[in-house]
């Protein structure tokens, strides 16, 4: 039978139980006055204790199963943990249901979808992008969504899916909005280019705006053309004014032997995507037909607000990680409690 080691790392997650489920206590007795210094504390620290010691006696047993082991005492007394794993399993706490929201998706690139999706920007702080099979999407328009969220504040993440091994909707992880730009500018800098030329005219449309007049700022050709979506949709005229310029840009903009981006090969697929965000895409996922210790394993060990949840590698929704570790939490006070 081979040694049962333990490291810093299996220490972590007992770790945040115990100071987890304290911050609950914590907030009880801010609120109602239990625990309080007279009572309760001890038997907090106790209830915190036990539920922080279940994963390390969860791993102990499944040790001892896995190899079979049994233990005998005095008086006959024999314990034998061939089956006792399967118990153990079911203290770590599991995802409720509510816990996967399903995300919001912009179903095509075209432009009056996208413009949409600028009106209503501020309603979803995620954005689920399905790039299909490679022929949904350009690279300029969803530069556009993730210049949106960097302007506008929304949507901040933008989750890519899409086609892989013959599978629809195979997830290739999340992105910050302001990374995604930032890794298309420093790619091609005709993108970060035409994006100041975007923001200069937003600037132009807020402040026309306030000044209350139409006159033609001298070198921005489009500004009529913009001024009066603007005083009907706001600021999500952005969207219309970005995608406009990365088709067609203002003279000057771009130099006399550079292409407008939208003129190269315009569509991108979930594997170039995943190549060329490497370095920012974040691959947090909780595959939903593990068991419940794997999930909330995931779920513990994210990196980032949010994790994607799948199904046989398929997405399902979006999981935010601190209201499941909160649930998780609330589940194992309420276990050791009772």
């Amino acid at each position: 039978m081979g040694a049962l080691t333990v490291s810093w790392r299996d220490l972590l997650l007992p770790s945040l139980l115990f100071a987890g489920i304290l911050l609950i206590f914590w907030a009880l007795s801010a609120s109602v006055g239990w625990p309080n210094a007279a009572d309760g504390w001890r038997l907090a620290v106790i209830i915190a204790g036990i539920a922080a010691i279940l994963p390390l006696v969860a791993r102990a047993m499944t040790f001892l199963q896995k190899n079979r082991a049994s233990i005998e005492g005095p008086f006959g007394l024999k314990v034998n943990f061939v089956n006792a794993v399967q118990v153990s399993e079911t203290s770590i706490g599991s995802l409720t249901a509510g816990t996967v929201q399903q995300g919001t998706f912009i179903a095509e690139s075209g432009r009056g979808e996208l413009e949409r999706a600028a009106i209503e920007a501020g309603a979803h702080s995620e954005l689920v992008i399905d790039l299909e099979d490679g022929n949904a999407w350009y690279r300029t328009r969803l530069f556009a969504v993730a210049a949106m969220g960097e302007i506008l504040g929304a949507p901040e993440i933008l989750v890519l899916v899409g086609g892989k091994g013959g599978r629809p909707r195979q997830v290739g992880g999340y992105i910050a909005s302001r990374d995604f730009v930032k890794a298309v500018c420093q790619k091609d800098s005709r993108y970060e280019r035409l994006l100041r030329r975007a923001r200069d005219y937003l600037a132009l449309l807020r402040n026309s705006a306030n000044a209350g007049n139409q006159i033609q700022p001298p070198d921005f050709a489009k500004f009529l053309q913009y001024q009066y979506p603007f005083t009907e949709a706001g600021d999500s005229v952005f969207m219309r004014v970005i995608v406009d310029q990365l088709i067609d840009p203002d003279p000057g903009v771009l130099q006399p032997t550079e292409n407008a981006p939208e003129d190269g090969p315009p569509w991108i697929n979930l594997a170039d995507m995943a190549q060329e965000l490497s370095p920012w895409l974040i691959p947090d996922i909780v595959e939903m037909t593990g068991t419940a210790k794997q999930q909330v394993s995931a779920i513990l060990g994210a990196r980032g607000d949010i994790a994607v949840a799948v199904r046989n590698g398929t997405f399902e929704g979006i999981i935010r990680v601190e209201l499941a570790a909160r649930d998780v939490l609330r589940q194992l006070a309420e276990r050791a409690a009772g």
